[in-house]
């Protein structure tokens, strides 16, 4: 029998601009598991 096993999160951190055709990659991949995060400094 297998057990179920949680995949660990990935971590994603970029500075800078980022290319918009970047993001859309990400969100591609991630659909609506990706979180995107601007902090301001």
């Amino acid at each position: 029998m297998q057990a179920l096993v949680k995949t660990p999160r990935t971590d994603i951190r970029m500075q800078g601009d980022i290319p918009s055709h970047i993001l859309d990659v990400l969100r591609s991949e991630y659909g609506g598991h990706l979180k995107v995060y601007f902090i301001r400094k």
